[in-house]
């Protein structure tokens, strides 16, 4: 008898556990803004059409926004759709991912994740980086040091236009 009682008690405790955690709540925002103008300069917005914010991320719909690098260079990004997870601090881009700055660069890609904490832009598929010197295809690109060091990755093919 005792020992029906505790599997009953165990099973109604996994079953609670796995029903709670599959009711989430979910609150749907609109047009969220993300702000910061830190001491060390940086500033960055990120805002969305839509944000459905759960316990850990928000997910994100028509995402824009821009960033100012340290040397004062304006970033901007637009995307279909996004995750911003707190935790990390990092914002993930999927679909129709566009980033482009007032230096004639631009580039595209289907994902992105920017890493705010360690100022990093990390694109992946079908990148394609366009600008005043050219157009390189690769199939990952990492953007560091103050938007001041590419790493091209994968299947990286490169055309330079002759400008005299």
């Amino acid at each position: 008898m005792p020992v029906k009682i505790i599997l009953r008690t165990c099973i109604f405790i996994i079953f609670f556990c796995v029903f709670a955690n599959a009711n989430e709540t979910v609150i749907e925002i609109e047009n969220p803004k993300f702000t910061e103008k830190g001491i060390n300069e940086k500033v960055y917005e990120i805002k969305a059409s839509k944000g459905l914010q759960s316990e850990e991320k928000i997910d994100l719909i028509n995402i824009e926004g821009k960033f100012r690098t340290e040397s004062g260079v304006w970033i901007y990004l637009t995307a279909d759709n996004g995750l911003y997870k707190r935790e990390l601090n990092q914002i993930s881009l999927q679909e129709n991912v566009h980033l482009y700055t007032a230096a004639d660069d631009s580039f595209h890609a289907e994902t992105a994740v920017i890493d705010i904490e360690m100022d990093t832009i990390t694109f992946d598929k079908n990148i394609k980086h366009t600008s005043n010197r050219g157009v390189i295809t690769a199939n990952k690109t990492r953007i560091t040091s103050d938007f001041n060091k590419l790493v091209y990755e994968g299947n990286v093919k490169t055309k330079i236009i002759d400008v005299e």
